[in-house]
């Protein structure tokens, strides 16, 4: 999964639904799943003029947070990226108070827009990078992890693909035909190829996906996706 580095006060806003654009002078092409990292530290000087905002402080008064002490160096929430905008006077024009407070909206920088905000119930540690870079263990879909499993939902699950779990990867297949094919507990090349025949057209899966399926079905029982 993609990832963007935030300063931790704005990562927080993000994942708390505060801040739905992030603001930066260069443009990206990627759309789609975008996990929202707080960095280490941020600016002295940024955060103290952040903080003493009247908009910003409102907000995190109404979240409890008066103690602003926010998660640093970790995946704090997963989102889509669903636009990047060139901002101009016209786009400022329409941004709430709160918005504007969050981010630099000189002329020509650019607007990312996010969206479906997951946040993650206990964040992830990682080691954050500058620009985009790619983080793994996190799902693309749900935005669970290892140590934080299934957002909004409990399952005993595993991984199909490195940013994908099997709770959201079960509507992909149909469970009772893999139960059947699977039913001696092995996996081989007969397996691999009626499986794939039972899922060839459906929309978003991949080959790659399937044999990760099938191959953690065998390991782990047929139980735990049924």
């Amino acid at each position: 999964m993609k990832a963007l580095s935030l300063w931790p006060h704005w990562a927080y806003l993000v994942a708390v639904g505060g801040k739905l654009i992030e603001t930066r002078s260069w443009a990206t092409k990627h759309r789609g799943p975008l996990a929202i990292c707080a960095s280490q530290i941020a600016p002295r000087a940024a955060l103290h003029m952040a903080l003493n905002n009247v908009e910003i402080s409102r907000f995190l008064q109404g979240r409890n947070m008066l103690d602003r002490r926010f998660p640093s160096g970790c995946v704090m929430a997963v989102c889509e990226l669903v636009d990047c905008i060139r901002i101009t006077s016209a786009f400022v024009e329409n941004l709430s108070a709160l918005e504007l407070a969050a981010g630099d909206y000189t002329l020509g920088r650019y607007a990312w827009r996010l969206d479906k905000v997951n946040p993650l119930r206990v964040p992830l540690l990682v080691r954050g990078r500058q620009g985009l870079y790619d983080v793994s263990g996190v799902c693309r879909v749900c935005g669970c992890t290892d140590f934080s499993i299934c957002v909004e939902r409990t399952c005993d699950h595993f991984w199909v693909e490195p940013d994908l779990c099997s709770a959201c990867a079960r509507p992909m297949v149909n469970i009772n035909a893999v139960h059947s094919i699977l039913s001696d507990h092995r996996l081989d090349t007969l397996t691999e190829n009626l499986l794939w025949q039972q899922m060839k057209g459906e929309k978003g899966v991949k080959r790659r996906s399937l044999i990760g399926l099938a191959a953690a079905v065998v390991g782990h029982g047929i139980n735990r996706i049924a």
